[in-house]
């Protein structure tokens, strides 16, 4: 599933963020596709689920494959790519209710591209 993320400029001119949804593991990840409006500087969520609440997931990545490393955050080590460092956050009382979910802060020009979602309950 796909997410567009619009960027407003101040000029008048629309950015698309491109948000792109994998799920790579039966037992772990599903989601709704859904448009979101904003402007350089908000916060965004980038939503993605459990298929089941009592799933123990072990494993959440998320990745922009057009980057090198692709990975924008794991939650298994807490690690972000530099450029998202303190700007995606994923809270672990919320993976425990199966919402893996991740939050961008300060949206950027530079945060257009695809991201996807991937999960393991046995790591990935």
């Amino acid at each position: 599933m796909e997410y567009d993320i619009w960027l407003l400029m101040s000029s008048g001119v629309k950015l698309v963020l491109s948000l792109k949804y994998l799920k790579v593991c039966t037992t772990c990840c599903t989601s709704v596709q859904i448009n979101l409006t904003a402007e350089p500087g908000d916060t965004v969520t980038l939503p993605c689920r459990a298929l089941t609440h009592n799933t123990t997931v072990s494993t959440v990545k998320w990745i922009r494959p057009d980057l090198e490393p692709e990975d924008i955050f794991l939650y298994q080590d807490n690690h972000q790519y530099p450029t998202f460092k303190n700007r995606v956050e994923l809270k672990e009382e919320q993976v425990k209710d199966g919402d893996l979910s991740l939050n961008l802060k300060n949206v950027r020009i530079s945060d257009t591209g695809t991201y996807e979602c991937r999960c393991s309950d046995s790591g990935l």
